[in-house]
């Protein structure tokens, strides 16, 4: 019987050890774990801040093109007016010579 009980007690005391370490590594796990999930948070706040600034950039490069472009539309804008004006003045002055060819005829058929 007290071999029996000597053999129980070894092996309460070994159960007790086994579930030392297996606290030991579960805590350890868990530290692990934390930390791992640390650098992942520490690594997606370095992508979000390259997002970030890859997104400003893509900003400022968007509303320089949309200045140019804005700059453009104006320059064509003001051809087109020229070109116009310009269309409009040789239509008129060819309106003139052919009123003035007119008169030339009719004042030939009158003599």
């Amino acid at each position: 019987m007290k071999l029996h009980i000597e053999n129980l007690e070894s092996k309460f005391e070994y159960y007790n050890q086994i579930k030392k370490e297996n606290k030991y590594l579960n805590e350890k796990i868990k530290k692990l774990e934390d930390s791992k999930k640390e650098n992942e948070i520490t690594i997606l706040k370095a992508e979000y801040k390259n997002l970030k600034e890859i997104i400003n950039k893509k900003e400022v490069e968007f509303d320089q093109i949309e200045k140019e472009l804005r700059d453009k539309i104006h320059e064509l804008n003001k051809k087109m007016m020229n070109y116009e004006e310009m269309l409009k003045y040789q239509n008129s002055k060819n309106l003139g010579v052919e009123s003035d060819n007119d008169k030339s005829v009719n004042l030939f058929y009158l003599k």
